[in-house]
């Protein structure tokens, strides 16, 4: 049988995923081998084995879970034009509209922490509406990143932190709440020339955690994640190369994200290996998934990961050993839960 193996380096360093790993062929062709993965010392290998020709990614899903958990989606389904919002259950029932917007999409949905609202992203600007689809209502300007990504809620739930596109190709970091009011520049990495930051998270510290990459014709085109306080002395940290759409659980704040090869180009869309670690220390990490992955978010309870799949939006278990699919598309611009 084919094996694959993913190499992981400590934080400061960088991330690393072998080639024909990050990418992994399709999503029905690459997944996690049995057993729980362990922490593993500083360049161990961790194999991943392909299942028997063909064998669909599918086949291998497990039981929906007891208690069911409410998904909302960007996707374009059914031959629409455009992108709309949906919500569903996280065993894949139940999916209806939420915005039915023929002419302009709907994009990168976020959840508020207690579950209420839910921050998008519609022609360019930042909206927000009830999780029912009730007042839906636009709270900033200027979010028309590309590809666009998600606004990351406070962990009080008050304020919302997006990306902002500037005029000189960069972009920087700002926040607002989410009734529109107090819309204001976050004063972290302000200091950094053509520096372009997106993908912010806010961490349950309060801290905030983005992707960085440079705007300058004469720096190595390459990402990183970064973590960067909110409160002086302001200090910033590249915590992995190669490495972008981090989510953070709110309860242990646990780590996910996806990692890159030399060969993928990095951003929000660009699908790779998903790696969970506790932060930036211990600062070991540990694969969940070989390749084929894109956008993951915790569960609420921080007890199974969603990602976006080749062919659509899968969750797993948080330690990667069981999987089963959630929605059926090629077509998906990001979810939460």
């Amino acid at each position: 049988m084919k094996t694959l193996q993913a190499r992981v380096w400590t934080f400061p360093l960088f991330f690393l995923v072998a080639a024909g790993c990050a990418e992994g062929g399709s999503a029905d062709d690459v997944v996690v081998s049995e057993g729980a993965p362990n922490m593993f010392p500083q360049g161990t290998p961790l194999d991943v084995s392909p299942p028997a020709l063909g064998t669909r990614m599918r086949e291998h899903a497990i039981l929906p879970p007891s208690v069911s958990r409410p998904m909302f989606v960007a996707a374009r389904l059914r031959g629409r034009p455009s992108y709309d919002l949906y919500t569903m259950w996280d065993d894949g029932s139940g999916l209806r509209h939420l915005t039915n917007t023929p002419n302009v999409d709907e994009l990168v949905p976020s959840v508020s922490p207690d579950g209420h609202h839910l921050a998008y992203v519609r022609g360019g600007r930042l909206w927000v509406m009830n999780t029912d689809g009730t007042w839906p209502h636009q709270v900033a300007d200027d979010v028309s990143m590309d590809p666009p990504t998600p606004a990351a809620w406070s962990p009080t739930g008050e304020w919302l932190a997006y990306a902002s596109a500037e005029e000189d190709g960069g972009a920087r970091l700002r926040k607002v709440r989410w009734d529109g009011s107090g819309d204001a520049s976050l004063p972290v990495m302000q200091s950094e020339p053509g520096l372009r930051l997106s993908e912010p998270v806010w961490a349950p510290d309060g801290d905030i955690a983005c992707f960085g990459a440079s705007t300058l014709a004469d720096a190595r085109p390459i990402g990183g994640l970064f973590t960067t306080s909110t409160r002086a002395p302001w200090r910033d940290q590249l915590v992995g190369r190669r490495a972008h759409g981090l989510d953070i659980a709110r309860r242990e704040g646990r780590w996910v994200f996806t990692a890159t090869d030399d060969a993928t180009p990095a951003g929000y869309n660009a699908y790779g290996a998903l790696i969970v670690a506790f932060g930036t220390a211990p600062t070991d990490g540990w694969v969940v998934r070989g390749g084929g992955a894109r956008a993951p978010r915790w569960s609420p309870d921080g007890s199974e990961i969603a990602y976006v799949g080749r062919e659509g939006v899968f969750v797993m278990s948080a330690d990667g050993v069981r999987e089963r699919g959630v929605l059926a598309s090629t077509d998906v611009s990001g979810f939460d839960w």
